[in-house]
């Protein structure tokens, strides 16, 4: 495998513990160090429960969509994790807020980028 933004070999070690698991990665470790997010973590009320938002900062923005589904990874195992439904959005206005709050959904996570 090669990384996709330096080209460089994508090196994964194996054992025996992980010999017959299928492992992908998009970025060697040093781009992704290098693209790596700072996030913000809010929880704000709604009707019926709770809306568990990420507020990311990236710190080099990629216009390569491929790279992003791989540093927003992490995110999709919490939803995963928790069992809730997850959003993406641009921004996180006040009128997405109030939309969000008249259905009676439960928790969500939701994650915005500006």
């Amino acid at each position: 495998m090669k990384c996709l933004k330096c080209s460089e070999p994508i090196i994964i070690k194996k054992t025996f513990k992980n010999i017959f698991k299928t492992e992908y990665k998009a970025l060697c470790n040093r781009c992704e160090r290098k693209s790596i997010y700072n996030f913000y973590y809010e929880v704000i009320p709604i009707n019926g429960g709770l809306i568990h938002h990420y507020y990311l900062k990236p710190k080099l923005i990629s216009a390569e969509p491929q790279i992003d589904m791989f540093l927003l990874e992490k995110f999709f195992k919490i939803a995963l994790f928790k069992k809730l439904p997850m959003l993406y959005f641009d921004s996180f206005t006040e009128e997405i807020y109030n939309l969000l709050d008249t259905f009676n959904i439960g928790d969500l996570l939701i994650i915005t980028i500006n």
